[in-house]
Order: C-alpha cells, then sequence, then structure tokens
C-alpha cells in the first residue's frame, strides 16, 4: 500500500485490540510462515527494512511493559521470543528444510501441500 503512495496517518483517538493466545510451539510456527513470506519476496525487505531490528525494539518495550503490569509473566517472554526468533531463522532459510519438515514448522501446514508449495 505504501508503494502505491498510500499514506499513514496518526489518529489518537483511535483504539486497536488486538490479542493471541498462542503457545510457544504456535508462536514459533507463526514466525515461520512470517520468514517464509519475507524471503519470498525479499524486494520488498530491501525497500521497507527487515524485521530484526523492529523486533529488537519490540522485546525491550515488551519487557518494560511486563515488568510494569504483569512482573509475574516475566520468565516467559524470553522464552516466547526465543520460539519467535527461531521460527523467523528456521523461515528464512525454508529452502534446506523438507517439505515434510516444513509443515510441521507452520500453522499452515496445508499449504506445503499446494502446488505453489512445490514452486517455493
Amino acid at each position: 500500500m505504501l508503494q502505491s503512495h498510500w499514506t499513514i496517518s496518526y489518529r489518537a483517538g483511535a483504539t486497536v485490540r488486538h490479542s493471541h493466545d498462542y503457545s510457544l510451539l504456535q508462536e514459533m510456527q507463526r514466525y515461520f510462515d512470517y520468514a517464509f513470506f519475507h524471503a519470498q519476496l525479499p524486494d520488498l525487505l530491501l525497500h521497507l527494512g527487515s524485521a530484526e531490528g523492529e523486533g529488537v525494539r519490540f522485546v525491550a518495550s515488551e519487557l518494560r511493559y511486563m515488568a510494569e503490569f504483569a512482573p509475574w509473566l516475566l520468565p516467559m517472554v524470553p522464552m516466547r521470543n526465543a520460539a519467535k526468533y527461531m521460527g523467523y531463522r528456521l523461515g528464512r532459510i525454508f529452502r534446506s528444510i523438507p517439505n515434510s519438515v516444513r509443515r510441521r514448522l507452520s500453522m499452515t501446514r496445508g499449504y506445503w501441500d499446494s502446488p505453489a508449495a512445490r514452486g517455493a
């Protein structure tokens, strides 16, 4: 959308509620899928930048938030982010992973049986 000259607008009154209750495995699978998508569109990453820098900033803000509002959940932050990072790194190298393993690493297992996946 940005490449088609749409603009970003700051709306102070906007409210967004977005939440998932994923397990550690599901977090890893979700980020495997993200990275697979990124690996398919290298030009997009060249234009918009990599996801890794944004991830580091997010982890820092998540740690601050949890320390203030849910300190009992702090031990889960490193584990969740390790699962995300592992999934992302595996997704970036999906070509070197057998399709049978890709199916297990992905939230969208059916995709790996499709004709599109055979060309990936």
